[in-house]
């Protein structure tokens, strides 16, 4: 498990990470803790990490919290959680989707109830992609769409891309069902990372637009709502 703080105080940043190695010590999950003095430096680290938990302080040296966790992906953003001094960004913090919002001093109670919001019920679902250099494991929630290009799948992840010769049809069976969805014959992409579903074609969070199959959109879109239903009642 890979949870990040990104804090330019040292002293809090320092505390923060500790109430987080103490729960994952009790609770027993093996727990990387990584640590940022700047927008900048996590940002660069986002670009090719997923993070289990990501723990942002609001007022960041010149940079607003915010601003910052609006730049990742739906997925990530959803395991956000603000830490700051006051409540002003908490609108806003809502209008993310972050997972919590949490006002210092940060107690380890505090630290449990935000993690509990992060975390899956169960342990992260993780597709092992056997590429060219050996296998790659994959949390599944940060692939945002897969596609097959002359007989090679290709997985947009937030690590980058990724090359499979795994047939398309081996990897939807592999996949979580309830959250991926094969839109046509050549792409399957993560319902939780669809930005907006339209009458021919959907747009990821990425900015990717994929066309729907034309003979069955009514079941797509259906499916597409079940799933956000199941979102909405804390289900997925």
């Amino acid at each position: 498990m890979r949870l990040a703080v990104c804090d330019d105080e040292p002293a809090a940043r320092d505390e923060l990470a500790g109430l987080l190695r103490a729960w994952a010590e009790r609770e027993g999950h093996p727990v990387e803790v990584v640590c940022y003095a700047t927008a900048e430096d996590f940002l660069a680290a986002a670009r090719s990490t997923f993070f289990d938990a990501v723990f942002m302080d609001v007022y960041l040296g010149d940079d607003v919290g915010t601003q910052v966790v609006a730049s990742l992906s739906d997925e990530q953003r959803r395991r956000t959680v603000f830490v700051t001094t006051s409540l002003d960004h908490a609108i806003e913090a809502y209008g993310l989707r972050a997972a919590h919002y949490l006002v210092k001093p940060v107690t380890a109670e505090a630290v449990a109830e935000a993690l509990a919001r992060c975390l899956p019920n169960d342990a992260p679902r993780t597709l092992t992609v056997r590429t060219a250099t050996g296998p790659v494991p994959v949390p599944e929630a940060a692939i945002s769409y897969i596609e097959v290009r002359n007989k090679v799948c290709e997985l947009h992840t937030d690590q980058g891309l990724l090359r499979t010769y795994t047939s398309l049809d081996a990897l939807t069976d592999a996949l979580d069902s309830e959250r991926f969805l094969r839109v046509q014959r050549s792409f399957v992409v993560n319902m939780a990372r669809v930005s907006l579903f339209g009458s021919g074609s959907v747009e990821m969070d990425d900015g990717a637009v994929i066309s729907l199959s034309r003979g069955n959109r009514t079941e797509l879109r259906e499916r597409y709502q079940r799933f956000l239903f199941a979102m909405a009642r804390g289900l997925r």
